[in-house]
């Protein structure tokens, strides 16, 4: 197991691992990351945020590889390409041979597509530097500890209220904001999601366990059941 964290997380990881008697059955790497740091997955990276905390802390900018550019049927037909396998050659960006010919991807793919992204703001005051990097996510995850009432609290204790969570989104051009890290002190979190959404509308409180699926923006849908690549969270 990789865990990633900010500077420190080495040395706490280590001796959470050397607690007790008892060593752990499988590897646990800890590696440290810094305002900026990327790390890349298959078919998408993750980038780290220095957040406004009273710890060092991280946010995160998960984001999808640019995407292929839509499948152009009508032209596929009008030349040649036979129905089945070579569409998705041609999808996943490789030739395909038709006859004695070679059809390259750009003859039936449009423009590429930019890729999901998600933002996760960790423990935070409300960050202007998170709020550029989170520009024009599919959703934006966001710590609201309190409601508005409480705002010098929360800016004391290194939080966000409610409202100035959706602020946030809202200057950052999101598509969906998810209120999470709620205090204990509301048993309802109504109150928290109300004024949230008299700023931006698209606001929810995640609980545990909360599914989510991010789909493709607006206007950069797949085409057919084939592509469809919507991703669960």
């Amino acid at each position: 197991m990789h865990i990633y964290g900010p500077p420190g997380t080495i040395e706490t990881v280590d001796s959470m691992l050397h607690l007790g008697y008892f060593a752990s059955s499988f590897e646990v790497v800890a590696e440290e990351l810094e305002d900026g740091g990327r790390v890349g997955f298959a078919g998408y990276s993750v980038r780290a945020v220095a957040m406004d905390h009273t710890v060092p802390c991280l946010g995160y900018i998960l984001e999808e590889d640019s995407r292929p550019g839509k499948f152009n049927l009508k032209r596929a037909k009008e030349l040649g390409i036979p129905a089945g396998p070579s569409y998705r050659t041609l999808q996943e960006g490789h030739a395909v041979k038709v006859g004695d010919r070679t059809i390259f991807p750009e003859m039936v793919l449009g423009a590429q597509r930019k890729g999901r992204k998600i933002a996760i703001s960790g423990d935070t005051r409300p960050s202007d530097a998170f709020a550029r990097q989170a520009q024009a996510a599919d959703l934006l995850i966001h710590e609201a500890t309190l409601d508005s009432s409480l705002e010098e609290e929360a800016k004391h204790y290194g939080h966000t209220t409610a409202k100035a969570a959706a602020e946030l989104a809202l200057r950052s051009g999101v598509r969906c904001l998810y209120l999470y890290h709620i205090s204990p002190r509301y048993e309802d979190a109504t109150p928290l999601l109300q004024e949230a959404r008299q700023v931006f509308p698209e606001t929810y409180v995640a609980d545990d366990l909360t599914e989510v699926t991010v789909r493709v923006s607006p206007g950069q849908e797949d085409d057919g059941p084939e592509a469809d690549i919507a991703m669960a969270r």
